[in-house]
């Protein structure tokens, strides 16, 4: 079921993409909905568009769906809208990201583009982000100390392992999994918290960062919110 929200939800944002715009994609799966049908009209209706991915896995789909990619060292560091998925989101356009690990280059996107719009299904939208565990990117070298730090804070985590051992990024970071739902910071300032931590490079936090919220739901409709 929820396959073909994220289809119907990837099918309706592949149609707000204009010509001459440079696109952000982003990671997961509701992303790969996205490139998937961008591929299709833009090969159909011959889009005059580039595309910057946030991860290796988004890049090399979207090579194969023939989207045009800029190169990562000809990037100019400005993107027109990107198209991302998320973990939970509010009304406010205040999101969790970071479950497929991707979050340090989302964010870089994210923060350099005109236009975010965030992709859920129903899910995950207007679900409290202390409701989600937050994924935090960490340098490897002093595990120990960081996550003695981030205790120190408040903040219960472990090391996201995968085939028993640490699951890294694409920029070979690892990500801690944090509990925070009994903290009383808000998005904010808590980012700033975290972020002040050496050995923490990026967070899951994305305060006020969608411009737009598309929602798909169990029923087959989509809708769009303004934060």
């Amino acid at each position: 079921m929820w396959d073909s929200t994220k289809k119907n939800i990837g099918h309706f944002c592949s149609q707000q993409v204009q010509n001459n715009t440079i696109v952000g994609l982003g990671s997961g799966s509701t992303s790969e909905a996205f490139i998937r049908a961008l591929g299709e009209r833009a090969i159909k209706e011959s889009l005059d568009i580039s595309c910057i991915a946030s991860s290796a896995r988004s890049e090399q789909l979207a090579r194969e769906c023939k989207l045009p990619l800029v190169e990562e060292n000809h990037w100019e560091g400005v993107v027109s809208v990107m198209f991302d998925g998320a973990d939970a989101v509010d009304t406010r356009g205040n999101a969790i990201k970071g479950l497929g690990g991707a979050l340090v280059r989302e964010k870089i996107l994210a923060h350099a583009s005109e236009k975010v719009v965030i992709m859920v299904d129903e899910r995950k939208w207007r679900l409290s982000w202390k409701k989600c565990p937050l994924p935090v990117a960490i340098v490897p070298f002093g595990v120990k100390a960081t996550l003695t730090a981030l205790s120190a804070l408040g903040c219960k985590g472990a090391v996201r392992m995968k085939n028993c051992a640490p699951f890294a990024t694409d920029d070979g970071l690892w990500i801690v999994d944090l509990s925070v739902e009994h903290l009383k910071y808000s998005q904010a300032i808590l980012d700033k918290k975290l972020k002040s931590i050496p050995g923490v490079v990026e967070t899951g936090l994305f305060p006020k960062i969608a411009t737009s919220i598309v929602v798909g739901y169990a029923d087959g409709t989509v809708e769009r919110h303004l934060p």
